[in-house]
């Protein structure tokens, strides 16, 4: 997630509300990373969304919320890297 500073904690009680614990991402000294535009990165985990463009327009809604990860309708494939150093492909969703 890409988020504005000004009411940073807000917006990530906000994102905890959809539904995933939210922190901060932060660098090896402990500093908040920081994106292209200066605005804050944060980190959560869904587990398995069976409503993404539900979660999509929640997410989108919340005040502070510049971008998020949840890239739909833009690709027909999607490239996953595994540790074991193999890659694997998901063809994207009829319609999608």
């Amino acid at each position: 997630m890409e988020i504005l500073r000004f009411g940073a904690g807000a917006t990530l009680a906000a994102l905890e509300r959809c539904g995933a614990p939210f922190a901060l991402r932060r660098g090896p000294g402990g500093d908040p990373r920081i994106s292209d535009s200066g605005n804050l990165l944060a980190d959560g985990r869904f587990g398995a969304i069976l409503d993404p463009e539900g979660l999509a327009r929640r997410l989108d809604a919340i005040p502070g919320v510049v971008g998020h990860g949840l890239f739909l309708g833009m690709a027909g494939l999607v490239l996953v890297g595994h540790e074991s150093g193999e890659v694997g492909e998901l063809p994207a969703p009829a319609g999608g």
